[in-house]
């Protein structure tokens, strides 16, 4: 999805456009934004998109299914990994630099994932068909993304991060896991006021830069 993101973000999509694909398997789409503020700031966005894809799946899945993050992008069902929400931006951008653009991309799968083989089921990874959502389509999900996408940028346009904050920390603490490993392990803490890791390992606390954890600034 990364490479949807930035062929569109160059391409000189207009900002508010909003791409998917009609695939069965899989929900995949990407917005575009025109950020107002230095990539540092503006990168918030990724918790805005998740914030946007957990209120549209809870509006459609049966009740009583939990949708969970986990730090820095994932979207997790009970327990399990659906999928992620990436940031992606121009080439060659600092964090002190306002970007033209950023584009958030949405992947989740809806009946199977790329770890999925006939031989292996890997526990740790579902999909909403197995969730019991197979009436979840990738229209409906679409739809309800663009509605909450809205709400909640405009409550960031507002009043900033901070009504963003507690509630994609809530949906963490939810699921009571663990930093991966590749971010140093340990437990979950807090966010600052720029969205980067507060996290806690044996009784040693540390920080975590968010656009280092999202790989977004790699031109690779």
């Amino acid at each position: 999805m990364r490479a949807l993101g930035r062929r569109h973000g160059d391409g000189g999509g207009e900002p508010g456009t909003v791409f998917w694909s009609p695939r069965a398997d899989r929900f995949q789409a990407a917005m575009i934004l025109a950020p107002e503020n230095p990539l540092r700031v503006a990168a918030l966005a990724v918790y805005l998109g998740m914030l946007a894809l957990g209120d549209a799946l809870g509006s459609l899945i049966p009740p009583g299914i939990d949708v969970t993050f986990l730090w820095p992008n994932r979207i997790n069902l009970n327990g399990a990994r659906l999928g992620a929400v990436e940031l992606d931006v121009p080439r060659g951008i600092t964090p002190a630099t306002t970007p033209d653009w950023l584009v958030l991309s949405f992947d989740l799968a809806i009946t199977g994932g790329p770890e999925a083989t006939a031989d292996s089921i890997d526990v740790n990874v579902t999909n909403l068909v197995d969730e019991g959502c197979g009436e979840v389509t990738s229209g409906a999900l679409l739809e309800a993304l663009a509605r909450h996408a809205l709400t909640w940028s405009n409550r960031w346009h507002d009043d900033g991060f901070a009504p963003l904050r507690p509630a994609w920390i809530a949906r963490v603490e939810a699921a009571q896991e663990p930093i991966d490993e590749q971010f140093g392990g340990g437990r979950f803490v807090d966010l600052d006021a720029f969205g980067d890791l507060r996290a806690e390992a044996d009784g040693a606390a540390r920080t975590v830069k968010l656009l280092d954890a999202l790989g977004c600034l790699d031109d690779e």
